[in-house]
């Protein structure tokens, strides 16, 4: 606050007079507005109101660095203005905490936040004068979730693609089929929150299981999850897959560490080509008809066969490819035949031809 004295005020209450039109001198209301400027003005007269401390900017760039399961560090860059202190403000389901920091601070780690909760931190600076007035500046916001403890292996962003064709052969025909694919590869990241180091991913196919280390970089992990950085990345191939005609599945699982037990498994399901399957006869008076299942997703046709003195020959309809597997289909003779005729169904593919089994009439 500034003060004039009595001597200073006195000089200020002369009134200082103007002529405006008409030559009218009009005297100015000084002494009914300040008693400053009346005859008798006090010992000590206060003209002017004191501004007080300046108020600071705001932090820029408030960052979570780290975000662990009770560790949160921030940075900042440096408010704008003068400033003779930070304050780091916690607030968890209402209740705020805080903490002062001295003034040059551009960053805070929060050692006891709470675990599996959300928190929200504002970031202000505080100017005080001499006098003891402070103001506070605009706070900076940010808002995060710490990790649970103890946790659970989790896998994130896992997919799976096959990665060529191959063929293989059928013991007894010798014959190859094709198959949907030799190879996969299955992609993602797996961390466990109890530590920032890679951890371990099993890998289980049809009774098969192989282990990987989820050290490769996964970019935008760690801006996912802050602190635990980006090489948690892993890409697990498979070569080659099962030969066992039908439904497969592949499934990878994070290994835990410390507390907390193994991620639920991610799987993914894969087809290998065979021949048709549950093959069934039924013998009508002049015909006979061979049911089967569709076992392959890349056949070019089916044929009816019956086998004679001169061996296997194909007889009745045809079919051509059905897309994908797993439809029920029907070939038929019309012939009257007795007991204990038998057929097949010959499958053609790009690599050649597969018979079935046999069926023959009751």
């Amino acid at each position: 606050m500034q003060h004039r004295t009595r001597t200073l005020a006195a000089v200020l209450s002369t009134t200082t007079l103007g002529l405006f039109a008409g030559g009218v001198a009009i005297a100015g209301p000084a002494a009914a507005i300040n008693p400053c400027q009346s005859s008798n003005p006090p010992e000590y007269c206060y003209t002017d109101p004191d501004p007080g401390p300046a108020v600071p900017g705001a932090p820029g760039s408030l960052t979570a660095v780290s975000v662990l399961q009770s560790d949160v560090t921030l940075s900042w860059t440096d408010a704008p203005g003068t400033q003779t202190s930070y304050f780091v403000r916690r607030t968890v389901d209402g209740v705020a905490t805080d903490a002062q920091l001295g003034s040059t601070a551009t960053g805070y780690t929060d050692n006891g936040a709470p675990t599996g909760r959300t928190i929200t931190y504002d970031v202000f600076a505080q100017n005080c004068d001499a006098d003891g007035t402070c103001v506070n500046g605009n706070a900076a916001r940010r808002t995060v979730t710490t990790k649970p403890a103890p946790s659970n292996a989790v896998l994130t962003s896992v997919s799976a693609a096959q990665d060529g064709y191959y063929t293989y052969p059928y013991g007894w025909t010798g014959r190859a089929v094709w198959v949907a694919s030799g190879s996969y590869t299955l992609k993602g990241a797996a961390a466990d929150w109890d530590t920032t180091s890679a951890i371990q991913v099993r890998l289980d196919d049809s009774g098969t299981s192989r282990t990987a280390t989820a050290n490769l970089t996964q970019a935008g992990f760690n801006a996912a999850n802050p602190g635990y950085g980006d090489t948690h990345g892993f890409s697990f191939g498979w070569t080659p897959m099962s030969t066992v005609p039908g439904n497969h599945s592949a499934c990878a699982t994070a290994l835990n560490v410390g507390g907390g037990s193994d991620s639920a498994p991610w799987c993914w399901g894969y087809f290998v080509d065979g021949p048709p399957t549950n093959l069934a006869i039924t013998k009508g008076a002049n015909t006979v008809d061979v049911a089967f299942t569709d076992a392959s997703d890349h056949e070019t046709g089916y044929y009816l066969q019956r086998e004679t003195a001169q061996g296997w020959v194909s007889v009745g309809s045809s079919l051509a490819a059905t897309t994908g597997h797993g439809a029920r289909l029907s070939m038929r003779e019309y012939a009257s035949v007795g007991s204990g005729v038998c057929y097949r169904v010959l499958m053609t593919d790009a690599k050649g031809q597969t018979p079935t089994g046999s069926v023959c009439t009751p």
